[in-house]
C-alpha cells in the first residue's frame, strides 16, 4: 500500500523535480551549451549557424529562386543513462513529504554527472554530419584549434615563457581569428581544479597577467575574455569520462587518452596531465529527451528492501569546429 501511495503521490513530483533540474542545469560544461529540452524521436538535427550558405544577388523583378543550399547539419543521437539506489522504505516514504529530499538529489546529481561526461566525449569526439543516412564522414576535431603544451606566443621575450596563462592567450587568439566576438560574453574555458591553481600561480609570478583576469570575492571568474568553468570531468580530471563495458558499467580506460612523453623527450619536456576545453557557446549543442523514468521497486534478496531507479536520454554534438578547441595542460 505504501509503495502504491508513493507511485500516486510522490513519484510524479520527484520525477518533475529531477526533470526540471536536468533541463535547467547551469553548472559545468553542460550548462554553457545550447540546450534543447523535451525532445522526442530517434535523432535531433542541429544546424551549423556559423557556416552561412551563399546569398545570391536578386536581379530583375521576378528572379529565379535559388534551388539549393549547402546547409550543414549535425545529428544528435540519444544515449540512455540510468542509476538505482538501494534503500529502505523510510527513506522512500520521506519523498512523500519532501520530493526534493536527499534521495532525489542523489539521483539528480548522478544523472547530471553522467550527462557532463557525455558532453565532454561529444566535445572531443567525432560529430555526425546529417542527414544521418547520407553516408557523410564524421567531422573530427580541428587540429588547428589545439594549443600544444610546447606552443609559445610569437615574439614573446618575457622570462615567463610557455606558461599556462600564455596557452590561454593563444586559445583566445584562435577564436578571435575565426570571428568569435568576446563581447557577446558566451565564450568559455573549462579546466580542472589543478589547472586553475597553476594559472593562479602564473598570475602571482608576473603582474603582466593581472590585466587579463577578472575577480569576484577573491575568485578568478574570467581570464583573457573567457568565463572560467571548473570541472573534473575533463580528460585527466578526477572524474574524466571512461569507456563502458558490455554491461554498461564505466571502466578505468579513459575515453580521451592523454598523450605520453616519448622515451627520447628532452629532460625539461612537460608532460600533458589534462586538457582544458575552450569554446563559443553555440559550438556545442545538448539535447535532453522527454521520456525520463523514475520508479520505486522492492528487492527481497538484500537487506535494503527497496530500490529507487532513475533513467533519462540525452545527447550532444559539436556543431562547428572553428569555434571550439582544447589546450594541453601541465597540471
Amino acid at each position: 500500500m505504501a509503495t502504491q501511495d508513493f507511485k500516486q503521490i510522490a513519484e510524479p513530483q520527484v520525477a518533475s523535480h529531477i526533470r526540471i533540474a536536468l533541463n535547467g542545469v547551469k553548472e559545468g560544461i553542460t550548462g554553457h551549451t545550447i540546450m534543447r529540452i523535451n525532445q522526442t524521436g530517434n535523432e535531433i538535427i542541429a544546424l551549423n549557424m556559423y557556416k552561412p550558405i551563399e546569398a545570391h544577388r536578386k536581379v530583375g523583378l521576378s528572379p529565379k529562386t535559388p534551388e539549393s543550399a549547402d546547409l550543414e547539419r549535425r545529428i544528435i543521437k540519444p544515449k540512455a543513462f540510468h542509476v538505482s539506489i538501494p534503500t529502505d522504505w523510510e527513506s522512500i516514504n520521506e519523498l512523500n513529504h519532501n520530493p526534493r529530499g536527499p534521495l532525489s538529489e542523489v539521483v539528480t546529481n548522478s544523472l547530471k554527472e553522467a550527462m557532463e561526461r557525455e558532453v565532454v566525449r561529444s566535445a572531443f569526439g567525432p560529430s555526425i554530419v546529417g542527414p544521418y543516412d547520407a553516408n557523410e564522414p564524421p567531422k573530427e576535431f580541428d587540429k588547428n584549434m589545439i594549443v600544444k603544451i610546447g606552443d609559445r606566443i610569437p615574439g614573446r621575450s618575457s622570462q615567463f615563457d610557455n606558461t599556462t596563462a600564455d596557452r590561454l592567450l593563444l586559445a583566445a587568439r584562435n577564436l578571435q581569428k575565426n570571428g568569435v566576438n568576446f563581447k557577446n560574453k558566451s565564450v568559455y574555458l573549462a579546466m580542472t581544479s589543478d589547472a586553475y591553481t597553476t594559472l593562479l600561480g602564473d598570475i602571482r609570478l608576473s603582474k603582466d597577467y593581472v590585466q587579463y583576469a577578472n575577480w569576484e570575492h577573491g575568485i578568478m571568474t574570467h581570464f583573457a575574455g573567457f568565463e572560467i568553468v571548473i570541472t573534473e570531468c575533463l580528460p585527466g580530471g578526477k572524474k574524466q569520462p571512461c569507456e563502458y563495458d558490455k554491461e554498461g558499467k564505466e571502466t578505468d580506460t579513459p575515453s580521451i587518452p592523454l598523450p605520453q612523453l616519448p622515451k627520447d623527450a628532452p629532460k625539461d619536456a612537460l608532460p600533458v596531465k589534462s586538457y582544458a576545453l575552450y569554446w563559443d557557446k553555440p559550438a556545442l549543442e545538448t539535447a535532453i529527451w522527454k521520456n525520463m523514468e523514475l520508479k520505486v521497486g522492492k528487492q527481497t534478496e538484500r537487506s535494503f528492501s527497496h530500490l529507487l531507479y532513475g533513467a533519462f536520454q540525452m545527447g550532444c554534438v559539436r556543431t562547428e569546429e572553428s569555434r571550439i578547441g582544447y589546450i594541453e595542460m601541465p597540471a
